[in-house]
């Protein structure tokens, strides 16, 4: 990250732009909330990113790169750009080739943005309206008690098998 420093302090000296290193959730969200985009330039492959539904969910429209299944989490309805670089064990190093298009991917969302806000805002409402029907943990987490349950009958769960290979697994002779 070193050679992008530059880069970096000239970005954060634009008019708008706001750069904080680490705040709380109450902190942001309020910011999330004013926010019209979700820049988010991963160099992982994620498959999932809460923050990105968090920002979705608050009418941000996510620009990212193209790695991991953030198109997906994103029902398809952002801006992805091609990453160019290296993959490492450390994730990918992106090559300047990326960061120039990431950049003019940028410029091309905030152009839109400030010439058609009503086209703009009816697809980041629709995208939040769904992103919040989809990704209501409410909904997940009864999905998931529900395959847990499933899952359980299928295979004869038997919990007081589970219990006593817990106390197997954890005991530790004094």
């Amino acid at each position: 990250i070193l050679e992008h420093l530059e880069a970096i302090k000239e970005l954060q000296s634009l008019p708008g732009v706001e750069y904080s290193p680490c705040i709380d959730r109450e902190e942001l969200l309020p910011h999330i909330q004013d926010a019209a985009f979700f820049v988010h330039p991963n160099v992982w492959e994620e498959t999932f990113c809460v923050a990105m539904a968090e920002a979705m969910a608050s009418g941000c429209y996510p620009i990212t790169s193209d790695i991991g299944a953030l198109s997906e989490i994103s029902f398809g309805r952002g801006k992805y750009i091609p990453m160019t670089g290296n993959i490492t064990t450390m994730g990918w190093e992106p090559s300047s080739r990326f960061i120039n298009e990431f950049a003019q991917e940028l410029s091309r969302c905030f152009d839109f943005f400030d010439k058609e806000p009503e086209s703009f805002y009816q697809a980041t409402n629709e995208l939040s309206r769904l992103t919040r029907e989809i990704y209501d943990w409410k909904k997940i987490a009864s999905y998931w008690k529900e395959l847990v349950e499933v899952v359980s009958e299928r295979k004869g769960f038997d919990e007081s098998y589970a219990q006593n290979q817990y106390e197997v697994d954890t005991f530790s002779p004094d």
